[in-house]
């Protein structure tokens, strides 16, 4: 069985080195870039023969943000599934990535299993929903009942 490849893209240097270093520890698990930012990783995959699988992407980064890049990848790189890994947790913003199509929200402080979990999830079927993007896809979905008046089904 072929290893998940995997990119970082985030710009706290110690946070991706070492999460690149978990990567590469785990079995099935293959590293194949790691960029500081949005152009960077743009750049990258330009050169690569293979892409990779997912894109682990900071929602926070100078130049370009998460949520731009995302917007890139969905029209560009379609087959580059994303998995958001970010401090920023508010509701609004996990349901809006969802919606504009990544495939997994994590807050940075998950553990490694959950990290795991939602990669090899994300891998075979395509998406991975945690208790915390569920409630915020429910609470976003509640408010936009409430503000509109349509009936929520």
């Amino acid at each position: 069985m072929e290893n998940i490849r995997i990119a970082i893209v985030d710009d706290q240097n110690i946070f991706r080195q070492s999460l690149g270093m978990l990567i590469n520890s785990i079995p099935g698990f293959e590293l194949v870039t790691d960029a500081h930012s949005g152009p960077d990783f743009l750049e990258k995959l330009k050169g690569l023969h293979t892409l990779p699988d997912i894109a682990l992407i900071d929602m926070s980064m100078p130049g370009m943000n998460g949520i731009e890049l995302n917007e890139i990848l969905q029209k560009q790189y379609s087959q580059i599934k994303i998995v958001v890994l970010s401090v920023l947790i508010q509701e609004r913003l996990i349901s809006k990535m969802i919606a504009a199509g990544a495939d997994a929200y994590l807050e940075k402080n998950c553990n490694k299993d959950e990290l795991i979990t939602t990669i090899n999830t994300v891998h075979a079927t395509g998406f991975y929903i945690n208790q915390q993007t569920m409630q915020a896809l429910q609470h976003t979905a509640n408010f936009k009942n409430k503000k509109t008046g349509n009936w929520r089904i």
